[in-house]
């Protein structure tokens, strides 16, 4: 994928580009908008303060959990609508992970972080959990059948990425939504996900599966088999404008991730008077381009040198 990811930043240049010589926002390049503003999602992370606050609070069984509860309570005031958890979490216990089992216990640890989140935000937010693929397909079974009672949005990347037909068999047999595809490579590394209906959500990760063009042309595959994109994010500014124009013009989209809210810089690296994320959302800019311009002192400051 390194080469792929190449291109896409490549193409993120050409379309900003592109939009700054004929004056058109990107979106208009790509056939027009079918919304005004684009829903994001938070992955969210206990920051250092609220794992001090809760160990101070709570037992060291109970600790997290509470962290996984503040953490969501304070992305949903932000403004977020859905939100996201790790759920390949170590639990404290000695576990072979690379067989890819879990136990009784794993499991109600898991469960355990499920139950605390969603009842912090009741039907404030929708949530979702990550399992980086890290389970089997029984594991991922038994996981999904004990967090059925917590409707969540999507559980996503239950198992490796490269075989769609082990992703069909638990999409076909379990009630939990499945989402995966950050790992995966043009229109062409969809098709079998989305022929098999392997997944109930899509997420292309626009700056490495071809840029902006081809994520679109994902979209697209998806919506013959109505099917519904979620694009991973876990980039820049640029990056998730890119997502953003896309975002706009497909309506299939739901929401895109947003991995940054613990980097205190990372809106500082936009030039511009007011927060590029307010409210959970992003308004589709009708600047030309990409619609913003990089305060090249911060992207300096903390540039890897």
């Amino acid at each position: 994928g390194i080469g792929t990811i190449a291109i896409s930043g490549i193409e993120f240049a050409l379309w900003d580009a592109a939009g700054k010589i004929l004056e058109q926002p990107v979106y208009q390049l790509l056939g027009g908008k079918t919304r005004e503003e684009v829903r994001m999602y938070a992955d969210c992370h206990a920051g250092e303060g609220m794992v001090e606050s809760a160990l101070n609070e709570q037992s060291d069984e109970t600790y997290e959990a509470t962290v996984y509860a503040r953490a969501a309570r304070a992305a949903v005031d932000d403004g977020y609508e859905l939100i996201k958890f790790d759920l390949d979490v170590p639990s404290g216990r000695d576990v072979d992970t690379l067989a890819r089992h879990f136990d009784g216990p794993e499991i109600e640890h898991k469960r355990g972080l499920v139950e605390a989140v969603t009842e912090e935000v009741g039907d404030e937010a929708e949530v979702a959990v990550d399992l980086h693929w890290n389970f089997s397909v029984e594991a991922y079974e038994k996981l999904c059948k004990a967090l059925e009672p917590y409707d969540l949005a999507w559980i996503e990347d239950p198992l490796p990425p490269e075989n769609a037909d082990a992703l069909a068999t638990p999409n076909r047999s379990v009630e939990q939504p499945l989402l995966t595809g950050e790992n995966r490579y043009g229109r062409h590394g969809f098709r079998d996900l989305v022929e098999e209906e392997a997944v109930s959500f899509v997420a292309p990760d626009v700056p490495k599966t071809g840029g902006i063009a081809e994520t679109k042309k994902i979209a697209e595959l998806a919506d013959t088999y109505y099917l519904t994109m979620c694009p991973h994010n876990i980039g820049s500014p640029v990056a998730t404008m890119a997502g953003v124009h896309v975002g706009a013009t497909v309506p299939n989209f739901l929401a895109l991730e947003v991995h940054a809210r613990d980097v205190p810089w990372w809106g500082d690296l936009v030039a511009a008077d007011e927060p590029l994320i307010r409210d959970g959302r992003i308004e589709v800019p009708d600047e030309p381009g990409l619609g913003i311009e990089l305060d090249w002192d911060v992207v300096e400051e903390h540039r890897k040198k």
